[in-house]
C-alpha cells in the first residue's frame, strides 16, 4: 500500500513538473529539456550553495552559472534514450564543471574587457546577484560505490530536482493569468528571456538590440538607451566571438589535453586593424536606417563612435 501511494506521488509530481516546464515552452522558445535545466540551474544559482565538490566564486556571477550548467550536464529525465545513471556520470559533470571555471576564469581575466562579464550576467541574462555562496548543494550526491542502477536514479533525481518551483507553480496556478507572476516583476522570467534573446531564439533583432544595451550600459534591453560607441560594439562582438572560440576548443579537450590550448592566442588585438572600417560601415548604416525612417534625433538604434576610431564621427551619428 506504502509502496503504490509512493509511485502515485512521484508520477502525480512528475505530471505536474510537465505541466509546468510546457507553460514555459508555450512563451520561450525553448525546448522541454532546455528549460528543466535553466529551471534548476536558475534556482540553485539564487540559492546559497554551491555544487557538490566544486568551489564558486563570489565574485563572477557568470562563472557561477556556467558551474551550475556544467553540474546539471547531459542529465535528461525527458529523454527515452537517456543512458543509464552511474556514478561515473556524476564525477564526469564534476570534472566538467572544474574545467568550466578554470575556462571562464580565463575568459573573465583575460579575453573579455574591464566590466563585461557582469554585464553580460546582469545586462544579457538578467541575474541577480545571490547570497554567498558557502555551503554545499542539499542533497548532496555521495552514494556508495556499490550501489544499483535503481538507487543512483533515485539520488539523481533528488540532486537534480525542481520540485520547489513546481510546488510553488501548482499552488498558485488559477490565481494569476498563467499561474505565477508577471514578466516584469518575475527575475526568473527575466532570466528566461535573456536566454532566449541571448541564444538567437527571438531572431537578430532581439539579440542585437541585447547586444546594444549591454554596451549602452541598459538593464539589458528592460531600460533603454539612446547611445553607445560604435566601436564599443563591434569590440565587444570581437571579444565575445574569441570567448566562444575559446569555450568551444576547451569543451572538445580532456583533463589530459586541457593545458595544451594557447589561450594567449585568443587575447583580442588592442586596435585591429578591421576596426575602423567595420566601425565606419555600422555608422553608415545607422545614419541611412535614421534617414529612412525620417528621424533627425537620436533613436535607441543610433551609434555614436570616438574621434580617434573614425573619421566619420565629427559628422554625428
Amino acid at each position: 500500500m506504502g509502496i503504490s501511494a509512493s509511485s502515485t506521488a512521484r508520477q502525480t509530481q512528475r505530471e505536474n513538473e510537465r505541466a509546468y516546464v510546457r507553460s514555459l515552452g508555450d512563451r520561450f522558445p525553448l525546448g522541454d529539456a532546455e528549460l528543466r535545466k535553466w529551471i534548476w540551474c536558475h534556482d540553485r544559482f539564487q540559492s546559497n550553495s554551491a555544487p557538490t565538490l566544486v568551489s564558486l566564486p563570489d565574485d563572477s556571477d557568470l562563472a557561477s552559472l556556467a558551474v551550475w550548467s556544467a553540474s546539471y550536464g547531459d542529465y535528461n529525465p525527458y529523454s527515452t534514450d537517456h543512458p543509464r545513471p552511474s556514478i561515473n556520470s556524476f564525477s564526469g559533470r564534476v570534472n566538467s564543471a572544474k574545467r568550466v571555471l578554470e575556462a571562464i576564469a580565463i575568459v573573465e581575466n583575460e579575453i573579455f574587457p574591464a566590466g563585461l562579464s557582469s554585464r553580460l550576467a546582469q545586462g544579457a541574462l538578467g541575474l541577480i546577484n545571490p547570497p554567498s555562496r558557502k555551503t554545499p548543494a542539499n542533497p548532496t550526491w555521495n552514494p556508495p560505490v556499490s550501489s544499483s542502477i535503481d538507487e543512483i536514479s533515485a539520488v539523481e533525481e533528488n540532486y537534480y530536482s525542481i520540485s520547489p518551483r513546481v510546488d510553488k507553480f501548482m499552488s498558485a496556478r488559477g490565481k494569476t493569468s498563467y499561474g505565477y507572476d508577471d514578466f516584469s516583476g518575475d527575475t526568473f522570467e527575466q532570466f528566461l528571456e535573456g536566454i532566449s534573446v541571448s541564444c538567437g531564439r527571438r531572431g537578430s533583432r532581439a539579440c542585437l538590440s541585447r547586444l546594444f544595451a549591454i554596451v549602452s550600459g541598459g538593464n539589458g534591453g528592460m531600460t533603454q538607451q539612446t547611445m553607445a560607441e560604435a566601436s564599443d560594439i563591434i569590440f565587444t562582438t570581437y571579444s565575445l566571438s574569441l570567448a566562444a572560440s575559446f569555450m568551444k576548443n576547451m569543451a572538445y579537450l580532456d583533463d589530459e589535453n586541457s593545458g595544451r590550448i594557447d589561450w594567449r592566442s585568443f587575447i583580442p588585438e588592442k586596435d585591429p586593424k578591421c576596426m575602423s572600417p567595420m566601425v565606419d560601415s555600422l555608422l553608415n548604416h545607422a545614419r541611412t536606417r535614421r534617414k529612412e525612417s525620417g528621424q533627425l534625433s537620436n533613436t535607441y538604434f543610433d551609434y555614436s563612435t570616438p574621434n580617434t576610431t573614425s573619421s566619420t564621427a565629427s559628422n554625428g551619428s
